[in-house]
């Protein structure tokens, strides 16, 4: 039974014309229990729930991919991200949404989906003067119509349920 309940790791197509996919993308983790981690010398607790990830990438193929190839292989010891970390101890992803487009900077959809939840975990922000892209929610924030609304009207490639 796959764990990956809602991605889907098509071949978008590339607004650059080279094949590259470049945008956005959102993650929805779930964690089924209270998680304590050491991430860059400092000790995290993540209480079981909902974490919603949002971040931009000039290759969203690749990024996706090595997002999934995290979660699939437990066991992998190189993490590239912070996020890495928490994708490592969920039992699932829940939800994968990508935009195409360079129009829309991460920062103004993490601004929307910051709004929505209960607290932002500090540290995992980009390169940006955003202090989080890690939101948690208590319960499934896929059950919010507001956040569905917050990729509504944009260029998106995948949202259908699998």
């Amino acid at each position: 039974m796959s764990n990956i309940v809602n991605i889907n790791i098509k071949i978008l197509k590339g607004l650059t014309g080279d094949g590259v996919a470049r945008g956005i993308y959102c993650l929805v983790l779930h964690l089924n229990e209270n998680k304590n981690m050491v991430i860059d010398r400092k000790n995290i607790k993540l209480p079981e729930g909902f974490y919603c990830y949002v971040d931009s990438h000039h290759d969203l193929n690749n990024r996706i991919k090595e997002h999934v190839t995290v979660f699939s292989r437990k066991n992998v010891q190189k993490k590239n991200m912070k996020i890495d970390h928490v994708i490592k101890h969920a039992n699932q992803i829940l939800y994968h949404n990508t935009l195409e487009t360079e129009k829309y900077s991460a920062c103004k959809i993490n601004r929307e989906l910051k709004a929505l939840s209960e607290y932002s975990i500090k540290g995992f922000g980009l390169s940006c003067n955003c202090k989080s892209h890690l939101h948690y929610f208590k319960e499934n924030p896929l059950f919010l119509k507001e956040f569905h609304h917050v990729f509504e009207g944009r260029k998106s490639s995948q949202t259908d349920k699998l």
